[in-house]
């Protein structure tokens, strides 16, 4: 119960963080769909998935790693990544990888490529 709590209380701090906020970081690059498909042709670029690891299950990017936006180790997990490496981010519908731009951000992420439409928009 404790964690469904702090949860919630995450997802609503970032709900809270304005949208001008997220979008003035430049290091952060809004695709659709297709530009993640040429994207991901060149290489170089690793994907992370922040569903939830039934929502990967049921399918994913190829080669995607799962991060679990509602885990409690969330941050943690971020933190340990390279800051220099470009990423490219999605989660179901957008809302939760948007959600997470900020904090990518706090933590120094140099680029970020935003599947700004989620799986929903389908998977590249």
């Amino acid at each position: 119960m404790k964690w469904r709590f702090l949860t919630l209380m995450v997802a609503l701090f970032w709900l809270s963080v304005g949208c001008d906020q997220v979008q003035s970081m430049d290091q952060v690059t809004d695709i659709d769909k297709t530009e993640a498909q040429s994207l991901l042709a060149k290489g170089g670029v690793t994907v992370l998935d922040l569903r939830t690891a039934s929502e990967f299950e049921g399918g994913h990017v190829e080669g995607a790693i799962l991060v679990d936006f509602y885990g409690a180790d969330f941050r943690n997990k971020l933190a340990t990544l390279e800051k220099e490496k470009p990423y490219l981010i999605y989660c179901a519908s957008g809302g939760r990888s948007k959600q997470s731009l900020r904090l990518f951000n706090q933590l120094g992420f140099k680029q970020i490529y935003h599947l700004y439409q989620g799986a929903a928009g389908g998977l590249p």
